[in-house]
């Protein structure tokens, strides 16, 4: 809350965008979808809008009211095919450091147990599911990525899955 009394909105982290975007690809091999529920690490569910057929889907970043968020407005996609386990695999726009994905425990985590929702609801036994960012490399040399290691695209990141809001009056 500001002084004048106005709210200020949380957003989602790239994890939880990632989760959402993940989620809808695997349930959109066998249903319509464009809205998906998942859990976030902080234990809350969120509820998120996605565009999602035929094993392809695609959730947008709302960094809620955190104008510095240079990933605010950045589109998610998954792309799912059945497979006889969970596999989760990076793809263009997703950073890497030292030969490995930039994806932390945490959102990975949080992308696993959302496709293990989407395979109960489907009956599913497994999926492929590959995430990429198609602005993912551009918008990186907007963050920090550079100066920790990370090339090649964003990191996807989150331990609460939620972005706090930030305004100038709370600094």
């Amino acid at each position: 809350v500001l002084s004048d009394g106005s709210l200020l909105r949380r957003g989602f982290t790239t994890g939880t965008t990632a989760a959402a975007a993940a989620k809808a690809s695997v349930l959109s091999l066998k249903k319509s979808v464009s809205k998906v529920s998942l859990p976030t690490p902080a234990g809350l569910r969120a509820i998120l809008p996605v565009i999602a057929k035929n094993g392809k889907a695609s959730a947008i970043k709302d960094a809620g009211d955190h104008a510095s968020d240079a990933t605010g407005g950045m589109e998610i996609v998954a792309e799912a095919r059945e497979h006889d386990n969970i596999v989760i695999k990076a793809g263009p726009g997703i950073g890497s450091k030292k030969g490995m994905p930039a994806i932390n425990p945490s959102p990975l985590r949080q992308i696993e147990e959302a496709v293990k929702e989407a395979l109960t609801e489907t009956g599913l036994k497994g999926a492929f599911v590959t995430i990429s960012v198609p602005t993912g490399e551009e918008i990186a040399k907007k963050t920090l990525n550079g100066q920790v290691g990370i090339t090649g695209g964003i990191s996807i990141l989150g331990t609460t899955g939620f972005v706090d809001p930030w305004n100038e009056h709370l600094g």
